[in-house]
């Protein structure tokens, strides 16, 4: 007889033992449940046009929504995907996600802790070129994240010139390990990878340094997400931060076609065999719409009218007169 040696990933077997290792008080009954079978999932998402610019022809390295963290940088493939386990009897998931906090700028300024995350939020003010010219000014805010392992992250709500209520996100991501690097999320979104410190990157606004990968999908709603997993993602006992995206009709300049509406930082948490999210929405506090010049009144000229020339007389010399002469 031949034995087979059967190896599974860490995460794989951690979910087995969590999700179907039976209570101490069911030894008791008198049936036990039949052990469910577990199925691989893969979440749908958005397509994403990996290079720089030059190359975003629309041969996508990956309709899945999904780049992963190898370790030293940010992987843009064809066969990743966000994944995550379901009971294939019932189709339930095995890992369930439950809300730890949703920040949607209220109250701000303000800071809180939450499962270990510092969340501060932040009030600030900017200008972005307006597509007819000029500049639309916002006040906005602006949140501060540091996570448990001290990596920081940057959320900051922007404005399209479509008032208060339409805005988006940019947002600025450590390096998951090292920290010598920056990952940007901007306008629409464009993925930016900077070779810069985090204060440094915060102040990049060239359209073309650091480009990474254009992130265009903005419907339909169920692909309209992307994913950046680091240790497998959240789903598989590690981490992950989440964009939804939507269309805006912006009157700013911009640099693609979706906008991130929604972030989420997404995160294993082992006592209670949970995804735990923290959901961050955009909060404008004003716009300030480009000035449009009012034209400066020319004063009319006054026709100058000018005199025609008097005619003067001509002099002309005086004929002697000759008068007959009269004999006596």
């Amino acid at each position: 007889m031949k034995l087979r040696l059967l190896v599974f990933p860490a995460a794989v077997v951690l979910l087995f033992l969590v999700a179907f290792a039976a209570p101490p008080a069911a030894a008791t009954q008198a049936h036990l449940a039949p052990m469910a079978t577990m199925q691989l999932n893969r979440e749908p998402g958005g397509d994403i046009d990996a290079g720089p610019p030059a190359t975003w022809d629309g041969a996508y390295e990956n309709t899945n929504g999904a780049m992963v963290w190898n370790g030293t940088a940010w992987v843009v493939n064809s066969t990743w995907a966000h994944t995550y386990f379901t009971d294939a009897n019932t189709g339930t998931r095995l890992i369930v996600h439950a809300v730890a906090g949703s920040f949607d700028g209220s109250g701000a300024p303000n800071s809180t802790v939450v499962k270990g995350y510092t969340v501060t939020q932040v009030l600030y003010s900017y200008s972005i070129p307006a597509a007819a010219g000029g500049d639309f000014r916002y006040e906005a805010v602006e949140y501060r994240i540091t996570q448990p392992d001290t990596k920081r992250l940057i959320v900051r709500s922007r404005g399209c010139g479509l008032g208060v209520t339409g805005g988006y996100l940019d947002v600025y991501i450590d390096d998951p390990v090292a920290g010598v690097h920056v990952a940007a999320l901007r306008g629409d979104p464009v993925m930016y990878v900077y070779d810069a410190s985090f204060d440094e990157a915060l102040g990049i606004t060239d359209e073309t340094q650091g480009a990474f990968a254009s992130l265009p999908t903005y419907a339909p709603e169920g692909r309209a997400r992307y994913w950046l997993d680091v240790n497998g993602g959240s789903d598989m006992t590690g981490y992950s931060y989440v964009l939804r995206t939507q269309s805006l009709a912006c009157r700013t300049h911009n640099l693609g076609t979706a906008c991130v509406s929604e972030f989420q930082i997404q995160f294993y948490d082992a006592q209670t065999n949970t995804v735990q999210e923290l959901r961050f929405l955009p909060r404008l506090l004003s716009e300030t719409p480009p000035v449009t010049p009012t034209p400066t009144a020319t004063a009319s000229r006054t026709a100058t009218v000018t005199p025609s020339p008097t005619a003067s007389a001509t002099s002309q010399p005086l004929l002697p007169v000759y008068l007959p002469l009269v004999s006596a």
